[in-house]
């Protein structure tokens, strides 16, 4: 898995135990949240020694580093996250598009998306 996801696994994770990158480096035995936040923004590798440690400290198990599923979420969230703001409208309108029950609107999605391309 790349560095940049499993980052943001980390970080989805940590977001949602309500966790402060200084509270799970403590629990992780890291002496300061810059540690943290390097592994969270994929700049450092994390020891495959410490693997169990994290998922502990995040109340998981390895496994959820190794979720398909959970990649695709964090890779969604790197992207939006990346996204200026008249593009997250964008993205938000086809969002709701997507979920309708409407064929019709649904139809009409390839002949919008060219017209960006």
């Amino acid at each position: 898995m790349k560095k940049e996801l499993f980052g943001e696994k980390i970080r989805i994770r940590r977001k949602s135990l309500g966790l402060s990158q200084e509270a799970l480096a403590k629990r992780i035995g890291y002496t300061s949240r810059s540690s943290i936040n390097k592994i969270e923004l994929g700049i450092n590798d994390i020891p495959y020694t410490k693997l169990s440690v994290i998922a502990n400290a995040l109340e998981t198990d390895i496994n959820y580093f190794m979720s398909s599923d959970d990649i695709e979420i964090a890779q969604l969230n790197k992207i939006i996250s990346e996204l200026p703001k008249e593009k997250l409208t964008i993205l938000l309108e086809y969002a709701k598009i997507l979920n309708s029950e409407d064929d019709a609107k649904l139809q009409c999605i390839p002949y919008r998306t060219q017209r960006y391309n």
